[in-house]
């Protein structure tokens, strides 16, 4: 089973937990091919682009590398939720994060749910963090972060010392590779059974 991450595993059940961030238009054709493979995705978004001029917009998507780039629109966004697809919070801006103070951070955060309750009437409950590593994020704001904003999904497995639910390491797909190389590039035969392992194969 493929499916967001707020899907609850159920015992004997095999389910790798997918997700896709930022915030392109391409995610709803991509949607709904899931959907045809009866799959579901969490997409974590920032909605600065939904806010930006033309120019502004452009000049956005060329920095991600993608040129004529454009924001999904806030209706078909709407139609994903209705379909059962998950969104989580990326940020408003994509800025990076450790180059923040906590304050602002939560603010970028808080601006960003605030714009999806208000458009959506539906609540962000989990976050990623922008560029996704924690080389980008400050570990000792976990807690307060979390407890505000729900789990946050970034880093690497190694880089979790102990299960609970503030706190789950996602790890990049390369589309390019078979999925053992996936398995292997990540290192998560060296993972200890104790840590967290259910959310967090795939990002």
């Amino acid at each position: 089973m493929i499916r967001g991450y707020n899907y609850n595993q159920k015992t004997g059940e095999k389910v790798v937990y997918l997700s896709f961030d930022d915030n392109y238009e391409t995610w709803y054709e991509m949607a709904q091919m899931l959907k045809e493979e009866g799959a579901t995705c969490t997409f974590f978004i920032n909605f600065a682009p939904n806010l930006m001029s033309d120019g502004l917009i452009n000049a956005y998507y060329n920095s991600l590398g993608l040129i004529n780039g454009k924001p999904i629109g806030l209706d078909k966004i709407s139609d994903l939720i209705q379909q059962g697809f998950d969104f989580g919070n990326h940020g408003l801006s994509h800025v990076t994060f450790s180059d923040l103070q906590l304050s602002h951070v939560k603010t970028d955060l808080d601006l960003n749910r605030n714009f999806f309750q208000r458009h959506f009437e539906a609540k962000l409950t989990n976050v990623a963090f922008p560029y996704g590593s924690m080389r980008y994020f400050k570990k000792e704001w976990i807690d307060e972060i979390s407890e505000e904003f729900g789990t946050i999904y970034a880093g690497h497995p190694l880089s979790q010392t102990e299960n609970n639910d503030k706190f789950v390491f996602r790890s990049p797909l390369y589309i390019s590779e078979s999925f053992e190389f996936n398995l292997k590039i990540q290192r998560i035969s060296n993972i200890k059974p104790s840590l967290t392992f259910g959310k967090s194969l795939i990002g």
